[in-house]
């Protein structure tokens, strides 16, 4: 048997590892200290770096004729690493060849560095996110490193700067690309003294409040103080007795009850209190605190059995899930009291609380049903630890202060509610060893320390949901059969859309319901960068497809729909997430032919996306099943869409920053891709998963107003929009259609909302729509020959001669000269779009022998069996015909004549 010729993927993979190993090789050398490169050789690998850069852009290119949409994205991910790579390399050669290109003799010893020729980057610099309390401080360091340094170039200077900005500070816009105009830019934006002065004072006037006698908080209280206070002190604020009084008076209401008490004791007349004295204190406290937990620590370290872990700690006072103010059980609640029964019942059910004692488990699991709770003895952990060795971080709340003295297990969490509890957030310490994990009670401490000997043990289960998610496959068979689910009507994101909507200056502004704090969304920053790199580069291989791109942004601003983002530093009241974004290429569309496309799914590793954060909104769409079968009934077919319709709502101001994103700034400066502006939508935008609820939601609350003027075109409104926009529907005469046109277009006007592309199977309604101003579909209206295919929901559809057909472009792609297998098979079904049931006689064999797989429990890529692949086989040769078949698009007339009839051809035989 001849061996198996190795698929696209893999001859591309295997060509890149080549360059990957290339790269390698030279970063190799350059890292090799023992044996430095010369000029030589510096110059022999900066051309070898240039044939490889070359040789990426050529693999890039050709992956995207030979690749599919599935394969492409990772192939073109890990392509951008590479080129990021050699990037990087080129700029360390290019310095480490500068000194060769100058005469040594300019450079003097009027600077204090011995060695001048130092590979980049070599100098550990400080980093510099954007924070006003961080400047100085990074400034200081930075000049002394860096700006001072004569034996650096501009050139070196301006990468050691660009290296060391983060956040914020990164997306800083200079007059050009210079390190002393970038450097001047950063003075400009951030040696703002009142702010810095401001933020230390912030700093100093609201500290963590100190739970409990702890040496470890009080010595980050000290330092804390201590640093802020120098830090004024550079900028020559000196502390006088008034501001000192009001610091020991805001910082012994933050310390713990007990040193509060020894503090008090300590002092011995009326007399104002000294800063010194006050400082003093704090220091000896803390000391005392150390020698008796170290001691308490060597005096009980066997006193504990190790025989379990700490996974979950309670916390002693719970805050009202309902009314959120005071620490009482929600029975004892005066907002609860005043519910209805049916209210209470529904808001028990939302908190997940208990029907029986309302407390904050499940009914199967309550106590006082006098089920068998089980007994857990023994203490965590398992012997107390000094927290002097674990370098815990300072300004976080611990859920339990005293984590590192052993107690009693209050009570266990049931995994049903244990996770609802958990946080986003994550710090990991010690190599890993060590995670604290943020939660609704505090930051949660476990993992292991050294000189434990308990051995313990987890499991995690898994439940694979591919058998459950395939049964969607059999869901037409029961269409018109199973009972459809209804909106919620205490659905988070209708009740606050009724309570927020607002019509400004002609158009409707909404807002998200956000489910989960704000705070807890991460920027997204990083993932929208490298994904605006890569854009960035294909822009400038392709300088057509920039011009498209930079015509859609400036059309977007220009119409209000997008601003620019001058202060991009993140607002401390509301959410900023930038978004990733592409361009889809719609060949078949008429009208446009490029769409920018929005990811709010992404996300950085272990970090939520925006659409984790927001609530859905229930689906307000009409069954597409049903709106076909209504699109059937009537001899005029009637179909339109909204233009822009989800940029035509208004999003309210304090949401628009968690829309932002980054367009590389090719049109003014071409030398470095890598700039960006920074742009936020001002409108609702497709990618977010509350949009098609807030399109449909606003749509059906706009044309409530005109129910009593317009009630047939109202109707028809309601019922016939879906969230790709479209209006699907019909009439049974001319004039009807019309009425219904015009109605339906001057209703959706006063929403500032456009309905165009209006199509119709009739060529006479057609040219009255003309007439009358109504934006028509952009066809070949005089000769019906060219005139293309329309789409109704995605189904193809002859508006001339009114029939639709079957497109299985999709499925004759695939690609047969593989081996068959299960998946082949499942990609086969997935890709039959038949949302009527048209091909219902023929999917259904497909069906069966997906079935007959399972039973079989053949692996994913197992090949089929002859007979099995036989019967595929025969399913995939009469595929063609299916191409064939013309389905009339009216089946009965609206006034229910029986005689109607249809005839589909050809029959397909199995």
């Amino acid at each position: 048997m001849a061996p198996r010729k190795p698929s696209e993927l893999t001859v591309l993979s295997r060509r890149k590892s080549r360059l990957l190993g290339q790269i390698t090789q030279i970063k190799n050398c350059l890292e090799n200290v023992d044996s430095p490169l010369n000029q030589a050789g510096l110059k022999h690998k900066l051309a070898s770096l240039s044939e490889i850069k070359g040789k990426i852009d050529a693999l890039r290119n050709e992956s995207y004729s030979v690749l599919s949409d599935e394969e492409l994205p990772n192939f073109e991910s890990s392509l951008d690493k590479m080129e990021e790579d050699a990037d990087n390399l080129e700029v360390s050669l290019n310095t480490l060849l500068e000194p060769y290109n100058v005469n040594t003799s300019e450079l003097s010893v009027k600077n204090n560095f011995s060695n001048c020729n130092v590979k980049l980057p070599s100098i550990n610099l400080p980093e510099f996110s954007g924070q006003y309390i961080d400047w100085l401080q990074f400034k200081s360091q930075f000049v002394s490193l860096i700006h001072e340094n004569t034996c650096l170039s501009d050139s070196e200077k301006l990468y050691y700067l660009q290296s060391a900005l983060k956040g914020h500070a990164k997306q800083l816009q200079t007059v050009n690309d210079s390190y002393s105009s970038l450097f001047e830019a950063l003075k400009g934006r951030y040696e703002n003294k009142r702010l810095i002065v401001n933020s230390h004072i912030a700093e100093l006037l609201n500290p963590n409040k100190i739970k409990f006698e702890s040496a470890f908080h009080l010595r980050n209280l000290i330092d804390s103080i201590q640093s802020h206070l120098r830090a004024l002190k550079q900028l020559e604020l000196e502390p006088n007795t008034l501001c000192e009084s009001m610091l020991i008076f805001v910082k012994t209401q933050r310390l713990d009850d007990e040193s509060r008490k020894q503090y008090e004791m300590e002092l011995h007349s009326n007399d104002l209190p000294r800063w010194d004295k006050f400082l003093d204190f704090l220091i000896k406290r803390s000391q005392a605190l150390e020698n008796v937990q170290r001691n308490y620590s060597l005096k009980n370290k066997n006193e504990y059995s190790p025989k379990f872990k700490s996974l979950v700690v309670k916390s002693d006072k719970r805050t009202c899930p309902l009314c959120s103010l005071e620490p009482h059980p929600i029975f004892k609640c005066k907002q609860f009291h005043d519910m209805s029964v049916q209210d209470r019942n529904n808001k028990v059910k939302s908190l997940n609380l208990c029907f029986n004692c309302l407390g904050h488990h499940l009914i199967k699991n309550c106590v006082k049903l006098n089920k068998k709770f089980p007994e857990i003895t023994g203490c965590v952990p398992t012997q107390p630890f000094d927290l002097t060795k674990m370098n815990l971080p300072q300004n976080i709340t611990y859920a339990d202060a005293e984590f590192n003295i052993p107690k009693q297990i209050d009570i266990p969490l049931g995994g049903e509610i244990f996770y609802e509890l958990l946080k986003i957030k994550q710090i990991k310490l010690h190599g890993n060893s060590i995670i604290l994990q943020d939660s609704v009670f505090g930051y949660i401490i476990t993992g292991s320390i050294q000189n434990d000997q308990s051995s313990y043990y987890f499991c995690n289960f898994i439940q694979d949901q591919v058998d459950k998610n395939l049964t969607k496959f059999w869901d037409l068979e029961a269409i018109g059969i199973k009972k459809e689910s209804s909106s919620n009507p205490n659905d988070q994101a209708m009740q606050h859309f009724k309570s927020s909507v607002r019509f400004n200056s002609g158009r409707y502004e909404v807002g998200f319901r956000w489910k989960r704090d704000k705070q807890e969304l991460n920027n997204n920053f990083s993932v929208a960068e490298n994904r605006a790199k890569s854009l960035a580069k294909r822009f400038i291989r392709d300088p057509t497809l920039f011009k498209q791109y930079f015509e859609i942004l400036k059309e977007y601003e220009s119409q209000g729909i997008i601003e620019r983002v001058f202060r991009t530093e993140k607002p401390t009241d509301r959410a900023v997430f930038y978004l990733p974004h592409q361009a889809v290429f719609r060949q078949e569309s008429l009208t446009t032919k490029i769409r920018t496309v929005f990811d709010a799914s992404s996300h950085e590793d272990g970090q939520l996306a925006l659409n984790e954060c927001i609530w859905p909104g229930a689906n307000l769409n009409p069954n597409i099943f049903h709106l076909l079968i209504y699109f059937r009934l009537n001899t005029f077919a009637i179909t339109a869409d909204i233009e822009r319709a989800f940029l035509q709502i208004s999003l309210r101001d304090e949401d628009r920053d968690a829309v932002r994103f980054l367009f590389p700034e090719l049109e003014s400066n071409q030398t470095n891709p890598y700039k960006f502006q920074v742009y936020r939508f001002k409108r609702v935008m497709f990618g977010v998963n509350v949009s098609p609820f807030l399109l449909s939601a606003t749509i059906k609350y706009h044309i409530e107003k005109y129910r009593e003027q317009y009630p047939a075109a109202t109707e028809m409104l309601d019922t016939c929009f879906l969230y790709v926009d479209d209006v699907i529907s019909g009439a049974e005469n001319i004039s009807q259609a019309l009425k219904l046109s015009k109605d339906a277009d001057t209703i959706m006007k006063s929403a500032s909302m456009t309905l165009r592309k209006w199509n119709s199977n009739n060529q006479t309604l057609m040219r009255t729509w003309k007439g009358e101003g109504l934006e028509i579909h952009p066809r070949h209206s005089e000769d019906s020959s060219q005139i293309p295919l329309s789409k109704v929901l995605g189904i193809p559809w002859n508006v001339v001669h009114d029939y639709f057909i079957i497109d299985v472009k999709g499925l004759m792609e695939l690609d047969t000269s593989k081996p068959i297998t299960k998946r082949v098979v499942l990609q086969s079904a997935g890709k039959t779009y038949d949302p009527v049931g048209f091909l219902s006689p023929y999917t259904i064999r497909l069906k069966c022998l997906l079935q007959e797989l399972w039973l079989r429990k053949l692996a994913w890529d197992d090949e089929l069996p002859p007979e099995i692949c036989a019967i595929w086989s025969q399913w995939w040769s009469e595929l063609p015909l299916l191409s064939e078949l013309k389905i009339p698009r009216m089946i009965l007339d609206s006034s229910g004549d029986s005689n109607s009839f249809i005839t589909v051809e050809p029959e397909l035989q199995r």
